[in-house]
């Protein structure tokens, strides 16, 4: 608390040292307690300011007179609320600081998406030697807890859409006249077996925290729903013992003619004959066409 007092130095230069040594503590814990003020602990220290306020307001005579009377109340302040708080403190900041940290290195792939400003910001706390100077951890707590509740919101987004893709794709699947051909009978659930997957992934991306795996299977619903179709196929033709010519579905997004911009009756022409040509070159592929 005080500073280094020599044997050498005069009664004037000792109390002015002793003042300002409080005086240095002082606004010391003000600015903790300030910068802290949110944590019920902080609270605390208002009782060792008052008693460092006492101390530095003392005159030159009245010091010497009476900073003996303070040592039980200084060393009980010591040992009661000073060490026992500033053990908990940094106990607090320590977890803190881990807290922050797992959670940038679990996430600042996203991070990054969502604010490089902060993800730059986490970046330097964790590579920081000395990331316990100042209020760096207080202002990184700020950003940890902002980039939190963000990402619990875009989530919360992405699965909504995802879910709401799902839904769509089953409900497609439901209404395709052949869906209603298929078996339901235990041992030969046909219509579980097509919807099955769906339904799997649907309990996944329920419980998915991920988001940038739940963005990669919204992508792959397309797929899974050709798939789905495909089976249907393969289902009917087992029930009507026939055999079915090899069909690849596919969306007709991936043989639309590359984007244009039409402006003329030309344009139109030139762009619904191009189409006309990759839709009859893929029937003539064997494929089905996806609408």
């Amino acid at each position: 608390m005080l500073p280094d007092l020599s044997l050498n130095d005069s009664p004037k230069e000792l109390y002015q040292k002793a003042i300002q040594g409080f005086q240095n503590e002082i606004t010391s814990l003000q600015s903790l307690q300030n910068q802290y003020s949110s944590y019920p602990f902080a609270q605390v220290l208002e009782e060792v300011i008052t008693l460092y306020q006492e101390i530095a307001n003392l005159g030159y005579d009245e010091f010497f007179e009476k900073f003996l009377g303070y040592e039980n109340r200084l060393l009980d302040t010591k040992d009661d609320i000073i060490e026992p708080l500033i053990n908990d403190f940094l106990a607090t900041r320590i977890e803190l600081y881990k807290t922050i940290i797992n959670f940038f290195d679990a996430n600042k792939d996203i991070i990054l998406e969502i604010s490089p400003e902060d993800y730059n910001s986490l970046l330097a706390l964790k590579n920081d030697t000395r990331p316990d100077l100042g209020n760096k951890i207080h202002k990184a707590k700020n950003i940890y807890e902002n980039l939190k509740e963000e990402i619990k919101n875009l989530l919360e987004d992405e699965k909504s859409k995802t879910l709401s893709e799902i839904e769509r794709y089953i409900t497609q699947i439901q209404n395709d006249p052949n869906f209603a051909k298929l078996h339901q009978e235990k041992n030969n659930e046909q219509k579980s077996a097509v919807l099955h997957e769906f339904l799997e992934l649907k309990k996944m991306i329920e419980t998915s925290s991920n988001i940038y795996l739940i963005r990669d299977k919204r992508a792959s619903l397309e797929n899974l729903y050709i798939k789905a179709l495909e089976m249907i196929d393969e289902f009917i033709a087992h029930n009507e013992g026939i055999q079915i010519k090899p069909t690849k579905k596919i969306p007709i997004q991936k043989i639309l003619p590359k984007m244009h911009t039409l402006k003329t009756k030309e344009d139109v022409e030139n762009y619904l004959q191009e189409l006309r040509d990759k839709l009859l070159q893929a029937i003539d592929n064997d494929n089905e066409i996806i609408v």
